[in-house]
């Protein structure tokens, strides 16, 4: 009763889709090893969405448990490329946007011009600030420049690995008061 789709642009992307009937429990699915790739979301009827854009397996799964300990009604799908994470916000509408900065093929400061450009991410300006409130930044590496482009974009949220939960539940909650649905 499942599908397994495939799509991809030669040199650009692949995305693998596998849709599963999901049980009555809505057990999370846990990767086992560092090769296997979660993309999709862990239960198909949330009302809150959001889509995590890392390559990192283990940052993956460990934000996944953080978010689903709290927020268990919200489904959460994977890109683990920034160009993916841009297709994937084109083709989706989502509460929340948790993006690394450093991706294998494009930093978070390109994935958020991309998706500015194609509409999928827009500027709120509520009188005093232009930003875009539903974008939270993680990174490891806290350096001038990288401050200097996010507030050139207007992302205000940040979350600094090794994550502090509260931060990064706080992030959450302040996107969740401005969600865009």
């Amino acid at each position: 009763k499942g599908k397994i789709t495939c799509e991809s642009e030669y040199g650009e992307y692949t995305i693998f889709t596998i849709t599963l009937p999901l049980s009555k429990t809505k057990n999370v699915i846990k990767n086992s090893k560092k090769e296997d790739i979660f993309i999709g979301t862990d239960y198909h009827n949330s009302k809150t969405k959001m889509i995590y854009i890392e390559d990192n397996n283990s940052n993956i799964n460990l934000v996944r448990n953080i978010i689903k300990s709290k927020y268990k009604d919200m489904s959460i799908d994977i890109a683990t490329t920034g160009t993916m994470g841009v297709k994937m916000l084109e083709e989706n509408k989502y509460d929340i946007v948790l993006l690394d900065y450093s991706l294998p093929d494009i930093n978070g400061d390109i994935v958020i011009k991309k998706a500015i450009e194609n509409g999928s991410l827009k500027y709120v300006d509520n009188g005093s600030l232009k930003h875009i409130e539903n974008v939270i930044l993680t990174t490891a590496f806290l350096d001038q420049m990288l401050i200097q482009r996010m507030t050139e974009l207007n992302i205000h949220n940040f979350v600094f690995k090794p994550i502090n939960i509260n931060e990064f539940y706080n992030c959450i909650d302040n996107c969740l008061k401005h969600s865009i649905n």
